[in-house]
């Protein structure tokens, strides 16, 4: 039997499902909050580490521009996300991954996923969903994800 985690996600909170039936709705595993994630940029406490000064190979200097403070917690959390669905899926505790999350954090998150956890990955939804209870997300999940079930 295939089994599949959902990752639904955004900068303040990540829940993951698991499922291993397209007619049931998915099981709530565990969550993983992220109280700085709901701050705002002038509530984060932050050491303007986003100006970064790099040597180009023409001995020429680059800035990159600061990030928000809001930026610099979204990478931060979706590091912590992948991490832990490293670690499950080096367990072998799921076979197939969809991630649901708001737009811009589902950027982040894919962006620190390893090529063994992106292989996994069938299916995206760039939708926020993690706002919600959890019997309610489970619920919006069996309506959304059941194609990538099959």
């Amino acid at each position: 039997m295939t089994t599949t985690w959902i990752a639904v996600a955004n900068r303040s909170a990540a829940h993951l499902f698991e499922t291993a039936s397209k007619i049931k709705a998915p099981k709530h595993l565990f969550s993983i909050p992220n109280k700085e994630g709901r701050l705002l940029n002038q509530e984060i406490e932050s050491d303007d580490g986003g100006r970064v000064k790099h040597e180009s190979q023409h001995g020429q200097n680059k800035y990159q521009p600061p990030k928000e403070a809001t930026e610099v917690v979204a990478e931060r959390f979706a590091r912590e996300v992948a991490a832990h669905l490293e670690k499950a899926l080096h367990e072998k505790r799921f076979d197939k991954l969809v991630v649901v999350a708001e737009p811009s954090f589902l950027g982040e998150l894919r962006g620190t996923m390893s090529k063994q956890l992106s292989k996994v990955l069938t299916q995206t939804i760039d939708k926020d969903y993690a706002a919600g209870k959890t019997p309610e997300i489970a619920e919006r999940l069996k309506e959304e994800v059941s194609i990538s079930l099959i």
